[in-house]
């Protein structure tokens, strides 16, 4: 029961101090630019962003589909195969995590190569 509690302020705290050093580390720059004198127009954010965002979600969608059914995949071979449940569970979870790592790449790919060729010609895309 600690080991859960434990796990779960550590990962909160993690993810806490990622986004507090991300908004913090804006703010600092943001300060510097203008004590410098230098000020920046809001500029609208461009559709790569978006694009970004998409393909972030796309793969957490995959490997989240991929590990779910994993743990159904693990349960068949537990009791149908009579697996035991020490190899079946996280054999399958591994399995087809990467399954769905790789499949999230390949839609990845093409996702950005649509993006290519849908943009237009005098914008640099690299």
């Amino acid at each position: 029961m600690v080991g859960e509690i434990l796990i779960t302020i550590f990962f909160f705290g993690t993810v806490f101090g990622i986004v507090y050093l991300f908004v913090t580390s804006r703010h600092k720059e943001r300060m510097a630019m203008i004590e410098r004198g230098l000020t920046r127009l809001p500029q609208p954010a461009a559709p790569r962003n978006y694009i970004l965002l998409f393909i972030l979600l796309l793969n957490l969608a995959v490997l989240s589909a991929s590990i779910g059914a994993s743990i159904f995949i693990g349960a068949i071979l537990e009791h149908h195969l009579k697996v035991d449940d020490g190899i079946a569970y996280p054999g399958s979870i591994f399995l087809m995590a990467g399954l769905g790592l790789f499949i999230g790449h390949r839609l990845t790919v093409g996702i950005i190569e649509r993006a290519r060729q849908n943009a237009p010609a005098d914008e640099d895309r690299s």
